[in-house]
């Protein structure tokens, strides 16, 4: 019962995930980060990311980097350690708080989800750097921690909480309209999976109507073949494929009706009960 039930269960996840887009708009504000960098960037496989911070939250968004396959991942913290052991996690690599500056021409994407007070990066920090490629930053910080005027520069985008949360909104809309159809393909596996127990109860009742009926087929059929003595193998071997033959299509009609009022009625009890007494199936058991 159980492992039928997992597997239902295990085929409408797999349903929904195929058939619906509710997976394809996440919630969490690292995921929706992400995937708006991934978006702006055209993939992230040839990327090179610096994150600030070592938070929980900036631990979220390293490892999605490196899920969506993110090339590189530089992380600066005031705490090396914390910095070092998420690196290790992320597979990324450690910089310190001073060497921000160093590393902001070298990449093209810039998570700040720093814990501290002030801007970690502002417009200054960006004057006279040599750089030769778009900066993406996101800015996941409550207060702010990269300054607005960043936006001013040439070649930089910046991406706020409110941004991000425009986003999320959004893909909120989207999964709402999907969960119809994901409510949908769940009630057909739920109504499949009732169907299919409640059948349970008919086998016992079909296996004792076949075993009763073949028992009387294969008892006539040893009177028959005592006296025809003669039959070789091959008559013999005829006369039982009939045998299985009549078996099979008298219990079908039986058969049929049962696991109909099963399906259409969903209780069978009466008509099982009377099929047992009509070929006395208890008293033959």
């Amino acid at each position: 019962i159980l492992n039928k039930l997992f597997h239902r269960a295990f085929s409408a996840a797999k349903q929904v995930r195929t058939q619906t887009r509710l997976g394809c708009a996440p919630l969490s504000l690292a995921n929706v980060a992400v995937d708006m960098a991934r978006e702006r960037l055209g993939g992230l496989e040839r990327i090179s990311a610096m994150l600030i911070g070592a938070g929980d939250m900036a631990r979220l968004t390293a490892l999605q980097l490196r899920k969506k396959g993110c090339r590189q991942i530089i992380i600066a913290n005031r705490s090396q350690e914390n910095a070092a052991r998420l690196a290790e996690e992320a597979g990324g690599e450690v910089v310190s708080l001073g060497g921000i500056s160093k590393m902001l021409p070298q990449v093209e994407l810039l998570f700040s989800a720093w814990g501290g007070n002030g801007y970690i990066v502002e417009s200054r920090d960006m004057q006279g750097l040599d750089r030769t490629q778009p900066l993406c930053c996101f800015d996941l910080g409550l207060p702010r921690t990269l300054d607005p005027s960043l936006r001013s520069l040439p070649g930089l985008e910046l991406y706020d909480l409110d941004d991000i949360q425009k986003r999320i909104d959004l893909n909120r809309n989207q999964r709402e309209t999907e969960v119809e159809s994901a409510l949908r393909i769940v009630g057909e596996q739920v109504e499949s999976y009732f169907a299919w127990q409640a059948a349970l109860e008919l086998e016992p009742t079909i296996v004792d109507l076949y075993r009763y009926t073949r028992r009387l087929a294969e008892a006539e059929l040893d009177k028959t073949l005592r006296s025809l003595p003669h039959l070789n193998e091959a008559e013999i071997a005829a006369l039982r494929r009939m045998l299985d033959a009549l078996v099979k299509k008298f219990n079908h009609n039986p058969v049929r009706y049962l696991k109909n009022l099963q399906a259409h009625h969903g209780d069978a009890s009466v008509p099982l009960s009377l099929v047992r007494n009509l070929f006395n199936l208890d008293e033959e058991n």
